[in-house]
Formats: C-alpha cells, sequence, structure tokens
C-alpha cells in the first residue's frame, strides 16, 4: 500500500456516486482502491438505496465498527467521514420505501432518485470531481442510469468507473475508467431538470452533433471540421485563449474587461506568444506582450473584430453554427465559446503549461 499522503496541498479529493446492489463491500472495496491505487480520498458519497439497502447501510457501512471505522483505521486520511455520507431512498409519493423496480413505476422511482443524487452530487462538489461508480452487483438498470447520467450531466473533470477484480488470489484490484462522450453544455442545463426532460431534448436534437473545433498554436491556424477559418494571429490568440478556459473550467466564461488582462497575458506567456510579436499586427496585444499598459478600448476592439469575423464566416460557410463557434458575452463583462469542450481540440500547447 501507497504511504498516507500527509499534504492536503498533494492529496486530491472526489465525491462519489453509487447505487450499490445487495452488498456493500464493493462500495467499501472502492473507496480502499482509490486511496491505496491513485492517493485519492472520497469526501462525500451518494448513495441510492431501497429497503433493504438502508439497512445495509448501517450494519456494513455506519455503524460502530462497521465499514467506515475500519476504513479509517486502515487508511488513515484516506477513510470517509460519516458526514461525508449523503442517502437517498427510493421512495414513492406516498411514502412507501420501494425494495425493487419490477413495477414500472418503482423503476421510474429509482431512475429519478438516482438522478436527483446525481444532481447533488455535481451542485455540492464545486471544482472537485464528481466519480460516477459501476460496481459489482449492481442492477443492470442502475449501472445504465448511471452511466447515461454520466454522459448526460459530467463535466471535464468527472469520470464514470469501475473496479476490476484480481486476476488472482495474489493481485490486487484495479481501477478503470471508461470514456463517453460528454453532452455537459450540448444540452442547455436549464431543461435537464429531470431524465424524462433530457431524454425528450436528446430526441429533438439528434442528428445536429456540434462541430470539431481544432485550434493549433504551433502551425497557426483554426478549422471547424477540417474547414481553415481565417483569423488573423492575434484573433487566433484570443479565441484560443477562449478555447483553453473552455475545456479547463466549468462553464468557460472568460473576465474579458481589463481585470482579466494579467490571466490574458499570463496565458500569452505560457504559449510562446512572445516570439510571435511580429506577426501580431494588433498593436495593444504587442504592448501587452511587452508588459505595457494597455486601455481595455484597445482590447475591446481585438474581441469585436473576433466576434465579427466569426459570424462572416458563419454566414458564408455554416450558419446553423454561429450559435456555438461566435464567442457570446453575458453582459457581465465575460467571454466564452458557446461550444462545449468536448468538441474543441487545442494543440500546439508547451507541455505542463496551465491557466493561471
Amino acid at each position: 500500500m501507497h504511504a498516507l499522503v500527509r499534504d492536503p496541498r498533494l492529496k486530491p479529493t472526489v465525491s462519489l456516486v453509487v447505487a450499490p446492489g445487495p452488498s456493500l463491500a464493493p462500495t467499501l472495496d472502492l473507496l480502499r482502491a482509490l486511496w491505496s491505487e491513485r492517493q485519492v480520498a472520497v469526501r462525500a458519497l451518494y448513495i441510492v438505496v431501497g429497503r433493504s439497502g438502508l439497512e445495509l447501510l448501517h450494519t456494513e457501512l455506519l455503524d460502530s465498527g462497521a465499514g467506515l471505522d475500519r476504513l479509517a483505521a486502515e487508511l488513515g486520511e484516506g477513510g470517509l467521514d460519516h458526514d461525508g455520507v449523503h442517502t437517498y431512498l427510493a421512495r414513492l409519493p406516498s411514502g412507501e420505501v420501494l425494495d425493487d423496480e419490477l413495477e414500472p413505476a418503482h423503476a421510474a422511482c429509482f431512475r429519478e432518485v438516482l438522478w436527483s443524487a446525481t444532481r447533488d452530487a455535481l451542485a455540492g462538489s464545486g471544482a472537485r470531481p464528481v466519480y460516477f461508480a459501476l460496481l459489482d452487483g449492481m442492477r443492470s438498470s442502475s449501472s445504465a442510469q448511471l452511466g447515461a447520467f454520466c454522459q448526460l450531466l459530467a463535466r471535464a473533470q468527472d469520470r464514470l468507473i469501475s473496479l476490476r477484480p484480481p486476476s488472482d488470489v495474489a493481485g490486487a484490484q484495479r481501477i478503470l475508467e471508461h470514456e463517453l462522450p460528454h453532452l455537459h453544455g450540448v444540452l442547455d442545463g436549464t431543461v435537464l431538470t429531470s431524465f424524462e426532460s433530457a431524454v425528450q431534448v436528446a430526441r429533438a436534437r439528434a442528428g445536429t452533433a456540434p462541430p470539431t473545433l481544432r485550434i493549433d498554436l504551433a502551425e497557426g491556424f483554426v478549422e471547424v471540421d477540417a474547414v481553415e477559418v481565417d483569423l488573423s494571429p492575434a484573433e487566433r490568440l484570443w479565441y484560443a485563449y477562449l478555447a483553453w478556459r473552455r475545456s479547463e473550467t466549468v462553464d468557460g466564461w472568460v473576465l474579458a474587461g481589463r481585470d482579466g488582462h494579467e490571466d490574458f497575458l499570463a496565458f500569452l506567456r505560457r504559449v510562446g506568444a512572445r516570439r510571435r510579436t511580429s506577426s501580431i499586427r494588433s498593436r495593444p496585444l504587442r504592448e501587452l506582450l511587452e508588459a505595457q499598459s494597455v486601455h481595455d478600448d484597445d482590447l475591446r476592439n481585438l474581441r469585436g473584430k473576433t466576434v465579427q469575423r466569426w459570424k462572416r464566416w458563419c454566414a458564408r460557410h455554416r450558419p446553423e453554427l454561429a450559435a456555438l463557434l461566435v464567442p457570446e458575452a453575458d453582459g457581465n463583462g465575460h467571454q466564452r465559446i458557446p461550444l462545449p469542450a468536448t468538441w474543441i481540440e487545442l494543440a500546439g500547447l508547451p507541455r505542463g503549461a496551465s491557466l493561471p
């Protein structure tokens, strides 16, 4: 087992969403494996259970001397505090706690409570990653639904994982990550109030997949579905900054005013823009690279030109993509690319570069 990490700055933490089967042993195994294999500590557990699962939750996990207490003794800082367990009961409107999904109404109840647990995990975790866990013994319906919810709601930092059992007695369990195309941001968040609403919107938008946006800073080009977009070097840098921010944050908004100059400058320096100063015709951008004082009115002109260039390109080539590719503003000094990060490829970045 790896040595425990004592420095909290070096210890990643996650939230975990599970819908266990008739035993909580796989859940405990996953908590243990996350710490021993990856030094990842689970700080919040969102668990969906029925009537019998509620009894097991106490006898196998929460009671004195049960699973969580044993993990705390075994893992130290890698253990999960009792206060971090959030329980969701599959319950009919009448108040009856369910224990199976044999009837359609009962199945819908389990599905909606799992949806609620997933939404709460994402809302309550902030920037902390949320892991969606596929466990041995889960109902097949729960496994399918959790995968679907991950695809609909997961952010860039979230993961769908499972625990592969050892190949022999002496072997160790391994955590597997399962890649799914994320639709977070593709579907308007205001319609994702229930699973049914998500299904309806997804059906309505079938066949209208977003384009692939590729920005290559090393080679100096921007493409949409392999068709090049004519942007100036300065416009390309601003758009690349928006694209990077889109993939590194939940909502992708960038502070576009004077208070955002420092972050933009840090990005420019990290991507080596100063080496290409001679090709940048935008005077305020050159001055910013030289750490001179720049009026935001000048950079606002660059941002406006970038917007107009994209509007013209979309009008000429792909009018239906304007709502995804033209930078949008929120009215409070922020700008972003509407296109979700899943569909953005940003190449030519120096290794190890990160946002300010």
